[in-house]
């Protein structure tokens, strides 16, 4: 814990703390401004990086996967296979039972979500 010295500064904390802290408050400055007419861009992180789906959207694909799925074959535990998995297998059974981009996306969703996680 940094402690006061007599010349009224505090040992611990000097000048490459102050420039830490001015590099992390600098870098969450929202740089400049648009130009009219111009849409922001998207960070690299946050185009690599979705959003989570709602609890309801998840919900909604854990009917469908109960509904649809069910109807032709055993259900696996979603937990019994990897996200890869189910990445490869809904795109190439949802033609077959008819799921809408949407409904196919939900179920991916759920099962992703659900998924085992990586080793």
């Amino acid at each position: 814990m940094p402690t006061r010295m007599g010349t009224g500064t505090v040992r611990g904390w000097g000048l490459g703390t102050a420039l830490v802290l001015g590099l992390l408050l600098g870098a969450c400055s929202p740089g400049q401004p648009a130009q009219a007419g111009e849409q922001p861009v998207a960070t690299a992180a946050a185009a690599a990086t979705p959003a989570a789906p709602s609890p309801e959207l998840l919900k909604k694909g854990q009917r469908l996967y109960a509904g649809r799925c069910a109807g032709c074959h055993e259900l696996y535990p979603p937990a019994s296979r990897s996200a890869d998995h189910w990445r490869t297998w809904v795109p190439a059974m949802a033609p077959r039972s008819g799921l809408t981009p949407e409904e196919s996306q939900r179920l991916l969703d759920y099962l992703v979500a659900s998924a085992a996680p990586k080793p």
